[in-house]
């Protein structure tokens, strides 16, 4: 019976597992339902992942891997579950023997099985699930993109400046570059624009970082907000607990990469090494720093090389376009005037963006001329009382102000607005008025002036202050001026501005008592009848007025006034006396009708300038009067273009002594009549090292030969001092004083027919030609028969234009050909004297491009370059220089004025287009290659004969009646493009060309040139 217990066994595993397999087809429906309920549960947590996913991404995080892997299974094993359910749910229906059994067992014992081991594997699934249970769990940071784009509006006028220095990028050799411009021009709209275009460009940079520095320079926010774009861990960065570790870890960050860092808003130096920025001057992989500042100093202070780019204010044209979009052409279609309004509201901000988008939107609601003409006024009147003005575009602008080093420089800031808008001034006059008002105190006059340079260059660099012309005079823009006008009358330091008699009548002289500085000034300005009540007057300025007289009280109030600028009143004849003026320390009459001087002996004290420039009708003064004023250092009387100035015994020798008699006397600028004061100066040495400009104006021709000798009295003398030399009617027969001048400038001898040398051979010494002649940029001759040469060759290194009329015998002149200024000196002279001129070798000439000979020209060129050849002269060009070079200054800028607005007048009606751009495909840059064939409009070949334009016309005459109002404005400056085109013309043009052009336009070329000129 042995064999019975294995057989029990068997029978026995044979039952477990029947029974086994029994319980699962048995079990079936109950385990489908825990199937069914734990993908349930699955589906529930695979929801809850997902939407922690979507919620990451939406804060810029990616989900890892092991998520990603667990939703793709959770996905996969849902859809076997619900196939897994759908066979339960048939073989359970397949049941037979009353339901109890299935029709197939071995099918359901199979179903049963893979349900079990399906439930097992959900809820796996489901175990693994719940540990997604954050944000961490299911995702991780984002990389940064290489850009982080910035939104930013609009813009006008600003894709030819993003466009250079977008090229600037692939230029290798620029590495650092700095945007500099006035507060509210859009420096960093357009730092923002450049940003954004390498999100479009992706011209190869790892990284672009933005940080905004703002004013309160910090080197913990830079350091972390560099951290922050290169995601340099936090754990990391918390370990680097100083500036210097944290420091190197950015740098060792940023050596790997290809880098642009751009930097909004710098208001001083920022040593980027103690940041951890890399030197990219060093850093060879291409990489870039671009920054925005206020201040042409930091753009110096940054790196020696860097690429500096001013940000301007927009034209009128892009002026009109911004302020359109602000405002919508909805507001500017609801009134057919408002259109009208709008470009003047435009123009009232000068092409500053930030006023323009300020006005603009508080006008976007305005549908009325009533409103418009309100805002006009205001803005013209008050601007500070203009919506939003004041907290949105003053306030900003001032942090430019509040910048500023010290006092001094706020002070001269704020007195630069008492010069009306649109106006500008000459900075050697505007240091002056800073000296006697105190401003510049506790320096000797000549320190005070090197001061006064050097603030004037800080304002000009913190973009507060505008060169105008050839960086001689300074000008503030109309928005920063309202500015300086508010900011004085918030510090209680009031300056009152007025260009007209209404604006007077509406502010009224009783608000005066509150004001420190005043300024009048333009010609609807007439009589007062009032006495203001001006106890805290410092200057007062009545400039270029109708005014013709004071009365008698007038300045009885102003015993605090320092300075007084009464000049350019024509119809000024008297002046009630200046007893209460104990005070004063500046007075300038120059270019009035000032028949007598109201002051007293012993008077003025204090007096430090008196200028009387132009004061024709001052036959002179009481003797004793200047010599009684203990505090003069300055005192001038030479002629000027309205003012000439006649023979006075006062004015001659009496002058010169009572100017010696000074203690305090540093210079002087004087106009001479006779022998005996040139005899008189040259026998004081005090007079001689005082003078700075001298006018020699001999009554007739009067031998100036010192006593006993045959030389000229000008043959020595030490006029260091000297700046201008005007001499004519006189028998001289040299100039050899002015070897040892060294500061001269300006130098006119006319009418002299004996002078034969200016600097004689013998008195030419090479010790002394490296001072000689350094600051000199103008000769003037003419009619000097004699003269045949002026000195040896040498260098002139300021040299601007020699100017040679009726000098037959000239036949050299002193230019070394080798010398670097050659290409910027002007030669004014007529074909015969050009012809003669003796050069090195034939090809000489060729050096001077700016050389121009006088025959006839004709076309365009010849109207494009007239005021350098002596034929046009008579039409374009005053006769001969003035008696100063500030004067000579003046008149070229008028001269050139109209004749560019006349040429402008007739061609700049839209198509300028058309020939700009054929005329820079033909005209090299090097100007070696001339016109080809250059199709010029008809509209710019000037007709002399047609005078077509009053204001133009008008504009002429008064320049040839020799009208100057002694300031240089906005219209002295000729679009870019338009002064570039004439200078093409001027340099490349033949006449041959200009003859054809004339034949391609349909116009008449034949006869000689002369003709052919007035023809066109």
């Amino acid at each position: 019976m042995d064999f019975l217990g294995p057989i029990m066994d068997i029978l026995h595993t044979l039952c477990n597992c029947t029974s086994n397999r029994i319980a699962i087809i048995r079990h079936l429906p109950e385990n489908l339902s825990s199937l069914r309920d734990a993908r349930r549960e699955l589906e529930n947590i695979g929801q809850d992942v997902r939407s922690r996913v979507e919620r990451a991404k939406q804060l810029y995080r990616k989900p890892i891997k092991q998520v990603e892997g667990w939703l793709e299974r959770e996905r996969g094993k849902l859809l076997e579950v619900d196939n897994m359910l759908l066979k339960g749910d048939q073989e359970i229906q397949k049941k037979c023997l009353g339901s109890c059994c299935p029709r197939n067992c071995y099918s359901s014992y199979k179903l049963g099985k893979e349900v079990i081991k399906g439930t097992e594997a959900v809820k796996d699934l489901i175990n693994q699930g719940k540990e997604f249970k954050s944000f961490d769990d299911v995702s991780e940071k984002l990389p940064p993109p290489p850009v982080d784009k910035i939104p930013v509006d609009r813009t006008v006028g600003m894709d030819s400046t993003l466009n250079e220095v977008w090229r600037c990028l692939d230029d290798h050799g620029v590495r650092i570059i700095g945007m500099y411009g006035l507060g509210g021009v859009g420096k960093t709209t357009l730092l923002k624009k450049l940003n954004n275009k390498f999100v479009d460009k992706k011209p190869g940079f790892d990284v672009v970082i933005w940080v905004t520095v703002s004013k309160e320079v910090s080197l913990d926010g830079i350091q972390e907000a560099i951290r922050h774009k290169l995601q340099i861990p936090d754990e990391t960065w918390k370990e680097k607990t100083d500036k210097h570790s944290r420091a190197t870890e950015i740098c060792r960050s940023l050596s790997r990469k290809k880098f642009a860092l751009l930097l909004d808003d710098l208001w001083e130096r920022i040593d980027l090494r103690n940041v951890g920025v890399p030197d990219v001057s060093y850093h060879q992989n291409g990489s870039k720093i671009v920054f925005t500042t206020r201040s042409e100093d930091v753009c110096h202070s940054m790196d020696a090389a860097v690429k500096k780019f001013k940000v301007k204010c927009l034209s009128l044209e892009e002026s009109h376009e911004l302020f359109r979009q602000c405002v919508t052409e909805d507001v500017l279609n609801s009134h057919h005037q408002i259109r009208e309004f709008a470009k003047t509201v435009a123009k009232e901000c000068k092409g500053l963006p930030l006023a323009l988008i300020t006005i603009g939107r508080a006008m976007s609601n305005r549908r009325t001329p009533e409103e418009w003409r309100y805002a006009i006024n205001t803005l013209q009147s008050q601007p500070s009382e203009f919506a939003d003005m004041e907290s949105s575009v003053f306030q900003v602008l001032r942090f430019s102000y509040d910048s500023l080093r010290d006092d001094k420089h706020k002070n001269c800031f704020l007195y630069c607005s008492l010069i009306p808008e649109d106006c500008a001034i000459r900075k050697d006059e505007l240091i002056d008025l800073w000296i006697a008002e105190g401003i510049l105190h506790n320096y000797g006059l000549n320190d005070a002036r090197d001061a006064g340079e050097f603030i004037i260059r800080s304002l000009k660099h913190a973009c507060l202050l505008e060169m105008v012309g050839a960086d001689d005079y300074v000008k503030m823009h109309d928005v920063l001026r309202d500015m300086a006008l508010w900011l004085a009358s918030v510090e209680e330091n009031k300056i009152f501005v007025f260009e007209n008699q209404e604006s007077i009548k509406k502010h009224g002289i009783a608000t005066w008592k509150e004001a420190v500085r005043i300024s009048l000034w333009g010609r609807s300005v007439k009589l007062f009848s009032q006495t203001p009540f001006c106890p805290r007057l410092l200057t007062f300025v009545v400039r270029q007025t109708s005014v013709d007289r004071f009365p008698s009280p007038f300045f009885q109030s102003m015993h605090a006034m320092k300075v007084l600028d009464l000049s350019e009143n024509q119809f000024l004849t008297r002046l009630p006396a200046m007893l209460e003026m104990i005070n004063l320390q500046y007075l300038n009459l120059s270019e009035t009708g000032i028949e007598e001087l109201p002051i007293m002996a012993n008077s003025l004290t204090k007096l430090r300038f008196l200028l009387l420039d132009g004061t024709s009708k001052l036959k002179a003064i009481s003797e004793g009067v200047i010599s009684s004023l203990s505090s003069l250092q300055v005192f001038s009387r030479v002629p000027t273009e309205t003012g000439r100035l006649y023979f006075h015994s006062f004015w001659n020798t009496t002058l010169l002594q009572e100017l010696e008699c000074l203690e305090d006397i540093e210079e002087i600028s004087v106009t001479l009549f006779t022998g005996d004061a040139v005899f008189q100066l040259k026998s004081s040495s005090k007079l001689q090292s005082c003078v700075k400009r001298l006018v020699i104006l001999c009554k007739q021709s009067e031998e100036l030969h010192s006593p006993n000798t045959s030389s000229s009295v000008l043959s020595s003398g030490s006029f260091d001092n000297l700046h201008d030399l005007y001499i004519n009617n006189c028998l001289i027969k040299d100039l050899a004083c002015l070897r040892y001048a060294t500061r001269l400038r300006f130098v006119f001898a006319g009418n002299c027919p004996l002078l034969e040398e200016i600097i004689p051979n013998e008195f030419s010494s090479s010790s002394g030609d490296l001072n000689m002649f350094k600051n000199l940029k103008q000769l003037n001759f003419k009619d000097l028969p004699l003269l045949k040469s002026i000195c040896h060759v040498m260098q002139f290194p300021s040299l601007e234009r020699i100017y040679v009329v009726e000098c037959p015998s000239l036949t050299k002149l002193p230019l070394d050909l080798h010398s670097e200024n050659n290409s910027r000196i002007s030669i004014l002279g007529d074909q015969e004297w050009w012809d003669k001129l003796e050069w090195e070798n034939s090809s000489s000439k060729v050096s001077y491009p700016s050389m121009h000979q006088t025959t006839p020209v004709s076309g365009l060129a010849a109207q494009s370059c007239s005021y350098n050849f002596s034929h046009f002269i008579q039409a374009y060009w005053p006769d001969e220089p003035s008696y100063t070079y500030e004067a000579t200054k003046i008149k070229e800028r008028q001269a050139d004025k109209v004749h560019k607005s006349i040429l402008k007048r007739s061609c700049w009606s839209g198509e300028l287009d058309k020939v700009l751009e054929p005329r820079k495909r033909l005209v090299k840059k090097d100007g070696s290659n001339v016109l080809e064939k250059l199709l010029i409009p008809t509209s710019f070949l000037l007709d002399e004969t047609n005078a077509d334009c009053d204001e133009t016309h008008t504009a002429k005459q008064d320049h040839d009646n020799g009208k100057t109002n002694g300031k240089a404005g906005e219209s002295d400056v000729i679009d870019v493009e338009f002064e570039e085109f004439c200078k093409a013309i001027e340099f490349n043009l033949s006449i041959e060309q200009m003859v054809e052009i004339l034949e391609v336009n349909d116009q008449d070329s034949s006869g000689p040139d002369p003709v052919v000129v007035t023809k066109c």
